[in-house]
């Protein structure tokens, strides 16, 4: 790690980034590893810090903040062509890439396992339309939710994800005719919500894809039929379960490439993060093993223990 930088985005969890920042650096130097701090200005301008730092040699890059400000370095390095290692201390609302690699959510603790850490482990990464995202795409009534976390301010954790849900079923849910097709095949018809992703989490607490992994070649494609806010709320509770897989409105499919074509506009988040408010056409393709993360091999057989999964 003799060539390192650590990013922060001092919004993450709510203004966390800025409080801790300075800990982390300090903790770090305590323990061998000297960085200079790099601090986030805006929207995508870590992006921009971490492919610049790349171009300048640095191979190791740690950021302080949620997975939005995760999936901002990984495009910065990847743009620039990087094979560096990325390290990750999780101060977000929901931390959730660092729940699919089996990392506890507290800083500390994801520090000491980084600095552990030799070589770092392999994992996929995911591309829509030429923009990397590292643990879920969230396409419909999923981004709507996203889209209503905007400007809240005073909730904190997973009230912020329930207030959402909340709001965003207040406004009504959207079923557009969705084409969908996958490596063995092609689907149309009415969906709530599609969710493709790399990572097991999002949004906190909902197990989206139980059966994904980072690191098997694959995206997990998980969709809803079309649902009222009724069949949303039942669904819901059996999400943060992971038990949804079963139930008849649900389709699960595995696919190293997807394509979307939607009736109408449709919002898109990727890791957490707005993509598009209004999009009609996806193409969507895994890239196996393009980004090393600094955790231990062990982590993720250690997930269950950090997150125990609820019982149906």
């Amino acid at each position: 790690m003799k060539n390192s930088k650590i990013f922060v985005n001092p919004a993450a969890g709510g203004g966390k980034g800025r409080r801790v920042a300075s800990a982390v650096v300090r903790y770090l130097g305590e323990r061998g590893l000297k960085a200079p701090l790099v601090t986030s200005r805006g929207p995508r301008d870590l992006t921009r810090q971490v492919s610049r730092a790349a171009v300048e040699g640095v191979d190791t890059f740690i950021v302080v903040g949620g997975d939005g400000s995760v999936s901002e370095a990984v495009n910065g390095m990847l743009a620039a062509g990087s094979r560096g290692a990325l390290g990750v201390v999780p101060v977000g609302t929901g931390n959730d890439f660092l729940k699919s690699l089996g990392v506890a959510p507290r800083w500390r603790q994801a520090c000491d396992v980084m600095l552990a850490s030799q070589t770092g482990r392999p994992i996929d990464v995911g591309r829509v339309n030429n923009r990397f995202f590292v643990n879920t795409l969230g396409i419909g009534f999923d981004a709507e939710v996203t889209l209503a976390t905007e400007g809240v301010r005073v909730l904190r954790g997973d009230m912020v994800y329930a207030f959402a849900l909340l709001k965003a079923l207040l406004a009504g849910i959207r079923t557009p005719t969705v084409k969908l097709r996958h490596d063995t095949g092609e689907i149309e018809q009415s969906m709530t919500l599609i969710a493709v992703c790399n990572g097991e989490w999002e949004g906190g607490r909902f197990h989206i894809a139980p059966q994904a992994r980072l690191d098997d070649g694959l995206l997990d494609v998980v969709f809803a039929d079309r649902l009222n806010r009724r069949g949303v709320l039942r669904l819901v509770p059996k999400v943060m379960r992971g038990t949804h897989l079963d139930a008849p409105t649900v389709t699960h499919l595995r696919s190293a490439r997807v394509h979307i074509e939607a009736a109408e506009p449709m919002p898109v988040h990727a890791d957490g993060e707005i993509l598009e408010r209004g999009a009609r056409e996806l193409e969507i393709e895994l890239v196996p093993k393009a980004l090393r993360v600094l955790v231990l091999e062990t982590s993720r057989s250690n997930a269950l223990h950090i997150f125990p999964r609820r019982q149906a």
